[in-house]
């Protein structure tokens, strides 16, 4: 019997824990629906011409990406090609294999940044490394497993002419129905990347990084460095913008779709 009050009372505990991120949870659902007009209506504000077009930056961070990363480059290159202020950049950091080579490839026409350094590994120091030594009004991260859809710079140029200080734009998974798992990766990036997000933007608050598909401007970098180093390295610098008061736009116009790990042993690898 003691054991039976003792469990309903860990079990009304345990309800009451998850009460709070429930209910979070479910206003972020029942406000989705209304996320990224916010931003629409901002740039109706804007009289075009009234600015100097920003030169953007789109930053692809690689490391020993030879294999896969044309593929992106080539769905950059069609956005690029559109946009003549617009530059394509890869960071080849820490690699052991030809990812740079690929870069400088005449075809490719991408700008190649090396970095070499054992001791500081991981994206958050290329990224790092890549704020500070290319020039641009704007930052966009790409990773170097994602295909961009078209119109992908255009949708990000209409946010940037907002007034935005940060962007994050759709993130889903690339050949989603190549696979069981990869579709329902799917599904849950569709929560997770978008629903969340598109929720706390029609709530009025930052509506997070999501480490690929995002965009940071030369002003945003020079009042909050890039100094995320870490595993969640996109997590870690959203807080330092909240911190600091700073709001990611949310941009549901753009999308970028990344590669599911296929194998067991790589997707429990990523989730960790």
């Amino acid at each position: 019997m003691l054991i039976n009050e003792l469990a309903q009372v860990l079990g009304a505990a345990a309800m009451l824990a998850a009460l709070p991120g429930s209910l979070y949870l479910t206003v972020l659902t029942l406000t989705a629906p209304f996320g990224g007009r916010r931003a629409v209506a901002a740039r109706a504000a804007t009289p075009p011409g009234s600015v100097p077009v920003p030169r953007l930056a789109l930053i692809v961070p690689a490391h020993n990406e030879s294999q896969g990363v044309v593929r992106t480059l080539r769905s950059l290159l069609a956005e690029v090609a559109h946009d003549p202020a617009a530059s394509l950049h890869l960071i080849a950091d820490n690699c052991s294999d030809d990812t740079a080579a690929v870069g400088r490839a005449e075809a490719m026409q991408v700008q190649v940044l090396e970095r070499h350094d054992p001791d500081r590994r991981g994206k958050g120091w290329a990224l790092q490394h890549a704020f500070d030594h290319i020039e641009a009004d704007w930052y966009l991260v790409i990773d170097a497993d994602t295909d961009v859809e078209p119109g992908f710079l255009a949708a990000m140029r209409r946010a940037i002419d907002g007034g935005a200080e940060a962007l994050q734009c759709r993130y889903l998974v690339r050949d989603a129905l190549r696979s069981r798992r990869g579709t329902l990766a799917e599904v849950a990036w569709s929560a997770w990347n978008v629903l969340r997000p598109r929720g706390r933007d029609a709530l009025g608050l930052s509506a997070g990084i999501l480490g690929n598909g995002f965009a940071l401007s030369r002003q945003t970098l020079d009042r909050v460095p890039y100094l995320a180093h870490s595993i969640v390295e996109d997590v870690e610098y959203h807080v330092l913008l909240v911190q600091a008061g700073l709001r990611v736009t949310w941009v549901d116009d753009a999308l970028v779709r990344g590669d599911m790990p296929q194998a067991s042993a790589a997707a429990g690898v990523q989730r960790a």
